[in-house]
């Protein structure tokens, strides 16, 4: 009797270590809308740079894929040695005319979003008050 009871403890604990030790991962929600919308610039997210710090200390960077304005990158894990994120967008992308307009200047996030293991953060982006043009 006391294996019966000691056989499923070991499973429910090997399956919770499985689950504590799972990577986080991310995703952009992009809900910005530009108005009035001009060819390419909807509010959609071009040249997206994601910077992984642990620390202090960028670790790594990554390019993804644009998002259009109304969806979702996809899940994106987070190295395991990181523990916060910040990324940067352009809101014209190479075949519009304002690409090298001044008003496409780089915009970085001012804050980092936290990271801890387990976790699936959705990062929404509804307007470019909390982005800046510095890093």
């Amino acid at each position: 009797m006391k294996i019966t009871v000691i056989l499923p403890l070991l499973f429910l604990l090997s399956c919770q270590d499985e689950t504590l030790s799972r990577p986080s991962f991310f995703q952009i929600e992009d809900n910005l809308k530009l108005y009035p919308p001009e060819e390419f610039i909807d509010g959609s997210l071009w040249e997206i740079e994601v910077y992984y710090y642990s620390g202090n200390t960028i670790v790594k960077t990554d390019n993804i894929e644009p998002i259009l304005t109304g969806t979702f990158s996809p899940e994106i894990e987070v190295p395991e040695n990181c523990d916060k994120i910040k990324f940067s967008f352009q809101i014209a992308p190479k075949k519009s005319k304002y690409y090298d307009g001044v008003a496409n200047c780089r915009k970085y996030s001012k804050v980092y979003f936290q990271m801890k293991p387990n976790m699936v953060a959705v990062i929404t982006i509804e307007d470019l008050e909390s982005f800046s043009a510095f890093k």
